[in-house]
Order: structure tokens, then sequence, then C-alpha cells
């Protein structure tokens, strides 16, 4: 399967990428974890279209993409993922997007060089 190709032109590919950047940090710090609400991701639909995608032990971590929602809450319908081990580490340079279709798509590399910056920022 083709990785998803970052386009700097897409402002929704920029809010998946920012949105990395800031879960991304946000684990390094410790501050996001298996306990934190709404982060845990047990990766179902995931493992279906990408299997293998999970080794014994880790997990997953998810955070809403930034951008316009939709209902009323306005929370956006899009998550970013990613994977930790099982001590809680990031797994570098891995990361999926979850479109509110329910398609799911992996992040290329354009989208972990973006997140630098929001993951600096943390």
């Amino acid at each position: 399967m083709v990785d998803l190709v970052y386009n700097e032109n897409e402002q929704e590919h920029k809010n998946f990428a920012d949105t990395l950047g800031a879960l991304q940090g946000r684990i390094v710090k410790g501050t996001v974890t298996k306990d934190t609400a709404n982060a845990y991701y047990i990766g179902l639909e995931l493992l279906q279209k990408f299997p293998g995608s999970k080794l014994v032990g880790e997990y997953f971590l998810k955070a809403d993409a930034t951008g316009s929602g939709s209902g009323n809450s306005q929370r956006s319908k899009n998550r970013v993922i990613v994977k930790v081990d099982s001590t809680g580490k990031l797994i570098e340079n891995t990361g999926w997007v979850w479109r509110h279709d329910n398609r799911i798509e992996k992040l290329g590399a354009g989208f972990f060089k973006r997140a630098q910056f929001f993951r600096g920022m943390v």
C-alpha cells in the first residue's frame, strides 16, 4: 500500500501534520499516555487494513485532528494515530490518519517533517 504523500498546498494535510507533532510532543513529554482520557485506540480498523502494524506489547494512541468538525460539537471526525512501545515510548516515523469516512491511511515522511515544528513547541 502507498503512504499518503504530504502536500503543502492541502490545508487538511497541514492539520494532520500539526496534530501529529503536538501528539508526538505530548507523548515524549509524558502528558499523553495510555491512561489519558480518549487517547487510547485499540486499532481494530487500522489492523484490518494494515495487518501486522502492531507487535506484542505495542499499542496505539490517537488525537482528534485540528480543523473544523461536524455536528453540534464541531469535533473533528479525523484522528491522527501513532504507535508506542510497551514502555510508552513513541515509535518514531510511524503514524496513520483515520478519516471521518473510516478510511485509514498511513502517513508519509512529509507529515513527520512538518510535525517537527509543533512537536518542538510542546
